[in-house]
């Protein structure tokens, strides 16, 4: 029998922001297999079939937790410190457009922006796209939040009045 830890952060408050203004629903904030919160990911799983090392594997654990888990935690305490340290916590940002919901839902515009960016430089052929979208956006925007993901991005962009980073804006207004 093998046992493998997940931490997650959810937000009731968050999922309600989001059902109006993001890209993504729900409420997590982010979802995780313990060992792929440090850089190096690494997947973990502790055996415990065996009576002779279960309570070391589960003295591993518990470290494991303390040692991963609660740092990563700590830093959703509150929307300030989110705020503060969300580019720097890959837990977060490994799905930026999800990531850039939860950076303007506590605040970070500048976050948000990076996310956005970033996410577009990601695969070729995305910022061409994420245009398209966008300007359709800026000339007819949507009534309800798009079902295509690029789509949505565009709508959140349009609709938060993020910059994104090296993108050249028509002369046609961008928050009508």
């Amino acid at each position: 029998m093998g046992v493998s830890i997940h931490v997650q952060v959810k937000s009731t408050e968050l999922g309600k922001w989001r059902e109006e203004n993001g890209v993504t629903t729900g409420g997590n904030v982010w979802i995780k297999q313990i060992g792929y919160l440090p850089p190096t990911h690494e997947y973990l799983k502790w055996q415990l079939i065996d009576a002779n090392t279960r309570q070391a594997e589960i003295k591993s654990m518990v470290a494991t937790i303390q040692e991963r888990a609660l740092p990563a935690l700590n830093v959703c305490s509150s929307k300030d410190s989110l705020a503060a340290h969300i580019l720097g916590r890959p837990e977060i940002t490994w799905v930026p457009d999800w990531a850039a919901d939860v950076a303007l839902w506590v605040g970070n515009k500048a976050a948000a922006e990076v996310l956005v960016g970033g996410h577009l430089e990601s695969r070729a052929g995305l910022r061409e796209k994420f245009i398209e979208y966008w300007r359709t956006e800026v000339e007819t925007p949507s009534v309800i939040r798009p079902n295509d993901r690029l789509h949505c991005l565009a709508w959140l962009v349009r609709k938060h009045g993020i910059e994104v980073p090296g993108m050249v804006y028509p002369s046609f207004k961008r928050n009508a």
